[in-house]
């Protein structure tokens, strides 16, 4: 089942019982055969939602992401410390996306001409950095607009 995808089946019991499991996750995955990879994707996705069919989760060879996407980090002088250009779309992120006070907001689409503005704006929205040395969250949180 190796590839670029692999389509995996988490079925509804499963989702359920992670939602409701007070024990050993490692414990848990021995009883299913669900993977570590798997049961993370199935985790960022938040415990909340209900799996029915199947979710598409990448396994190898994921997109160098430095060349898909950019990212700006203003040192913290804001909320909203890193701008995020996927495409011809610009999103606005906290340190912690994810979290209840997170930050995580569609901005708005830019022309390629505002995006050369944007670039080139470095007291506004920072210096470019590396996918790659973002926290994990922001990561996370960026592979998921990714997606949509």
């Amino acid at each position: 089942m190796k590839g670029d995808n692999m389509l995996v089946n988490l079925p509804y019991f499963f989702s359920l019982v992670l939602e409701n499991y007070i024990g050993d996750l490692p414990e848990l995955m021995e009883m299913s055969d669900v993977t570590q990879k798997e049961l993370d994707y199935y985790l960022s996705r938040g415990c909340n939602h209900v799996v029915t069919d199947e979710l598409e989760i990448p396994m190898e060879d994921e997109p160098d992401y430095d060349s898909e996407v950019e990212v700006y980090d203003n040192g913290g002088k804001t909320a909203d410390r890193f701008t995020v250009i996927i495409g011809d779309f610009v999103y606005g992120m906290s340190m912690d996306p994810g979290h209840p006070q997170g930050f995580d907001q569609f901005s708005h689409t830019a022309s390629p001409d505002n995006l050369k503005i944007l670039r080139n704006s470095p007291s506004t929205i920072g210096k470019r950095i590396s996918f790659y040395n973002l926290p994990e969250s922001v990561q996370l949180a960026i592979k998921v607009r990714m997606e949509a």
